[in-house]
């Protein structure tokens, strides 16, 4: 019963999850970029993290900004946001 259920699922999802990552490619080069940045930043905070990571769900359900292909990084230096995009210019919000 397994093997029938994976065979019937793997075809499916495999394609769906190419098209899913595909459609969302811009949002996570944002979460993957931030969060390597992130982390080899030290000394190594874990508020700044949870802070980033917020932030970063933020921006993923704001339709404009959620696959917007111009921003490259995603960083919390004070107490501002600064999205950095390809053209330098920075896009900032409090939080």
């Amino acid at each position: 019963m397994r093997t029938l259920v994976r065979r019937l699922v793997t075809p499916v999802s495999r394609p769906a999850l190419l098209f899913l990552v595909w459609t969302r490619r811009h949002t996570i080069k944002h979460w993957v970029h931030s969060l390597n940045t992130e982390l080899r930043r030290r000394p190594f905070e874990r508020q700044r993290l949870v802070t980033l990571v917020r932030g970063l769900r933020k921006l993923s359900h704001d339709p404009k900004l959620a696959n917007h292909p111009d921003i490259q990084v995603v960083a919390k230096p004070d107490s501002n946001w600064d999205a950095t995009t390809t053209a330098s210019k920075c896009v900032s919000s409090s939080v």
